[in-house]
């Protein structure tokens, strides 16, 4: 499917629908994130979205890099840094593969609420790893979908085979912690931020 139009096509309710049903998810996850944040800290933020989180981090780095697919999602979120003050950001609607993302020069890389949708898993880790510095750390928030109910599972199989929702991986907590292994990293802390499926914080260390 047409991953930046389904985004498109959500990005004015996205805040209200996040913000009603995991509020506090999206607060644990800006607390839980400034523990491995630094001033000096050049970061990606890649599947920006609307900036729900961008705005609440921006201050506790030097710069920040907010990149999404979606030319709405990434309008709303330069709207918010704007209105707040914010000049430390800079917005690129691309992917995490466009070479305008220099390899080597990220302190962290954060990943929120994406990597269900992001398809060759493998492929995904390793581009993050070459835009990491030695020993960056990458942060990510994932709900486990293959924690949901079977009827919820088969439901967004189906959808998501039919094009109409972007998914690519059903997580279990237990295998996105074996992916982000495999995938080149030392996990050093998880969180679970959600329950039924699980939302779960993974902080890891490249290797």
């Amino acid at each position: 499917m047409d991953n930046a139009k389904f985004w498109d096509g959500i990005a004015e309710i996205y805040d209200k629908h996040a913000i009603k049903k995991y509020a506090q998810a999206y607060a644990d996850t800006v607390e839980l994130t400034r523990k491995y944040l630094k001033s000096t800290d050049h970061v990606l933020d890649f599947a920006c979205g609307t900036g729900l989180t961008t705005v609440e981090l921006a201050g506790n780095v030097k710069t920040m890099c907010a990149v999404d697919i979606s030319p709405k999602m990434i309008e709303l979120a330069r709207d918010k840094c704007k209105k707040a003050g914010i000049t430390n950001v800079t917005f690129s609607c691309t992917t995490l593969y466009d070479e305008c993302l220099e390899e080597g020069v990220f302190d962290v890389v954060l990943v929120f609420n994406a990597l269900f949708a992001l398809p060759e898993q493998e492929k995904v880790f390793e581009r993050i790893g070459t835009l990491l510095k030695p020993d960056g750390m990458f942060l990510s928030v994932t709900d486990c979908l293959a924690e949901s109910s079977l009827a919820y599972r088969v439901s967004l199989w189906m959808a998501a085979r039919l094009g109409k929702v972007p998914c690519e991986n059903f997580y279990t907590a237990k295998s996105l912690k074996n992916a982000v292994s495999t995938g080149g990293f030392n996990i050093v802390e998880t969180y679970s931020l959600y329950r039924k499926p699980s939302n779960l914080f993974i902080a890891a260390r490249k290797i």
